[in-house]
């Protein structure tokens, strides 16, 4: 099993690029690696925006509004700050 967390923090074109937009780390290209590594195995890849939860809660401390649940809870695709994955694969 293959436990794996990458920064990926860049702007993701999901336009024209989309398909071919790898580098730096994305979801689209952690999958793509692990596939060629992980043969068969059981993936699992997930993203966070974490910095979009901090920007909120820092304008929220400095007094500028209020920050709702939904807001701290959002996580933008195109901004995939932290990308996670899990690689299992099956026991011979």
């Amino acid at each position: 099993m293959l436990l794996l967390t990458v920064p990926g923090i860049t702007n993701i074109d999901y336009g024209e690029w989309k398909d071919r937009w790898l580098w730096p780390f994305t979801a689209r290209s952690i999958q793509l690696l692990l596939e060629e590594c992980f043969p068969g195995a059981r993936l699992t890849v997930k993203t966070r925006a974490m910095c979009l939860r901090l920007l909120l809660s820092c304008t929220a401390c400095m007094g500028v509004g209020k920050v709702t649940e939904k807001e701290l809870q959002s996580n933008d695709p195109h901004y995939q700050v932290i990308v996670t994955a899990i690689a299992e694969k099956a026991l011979a």
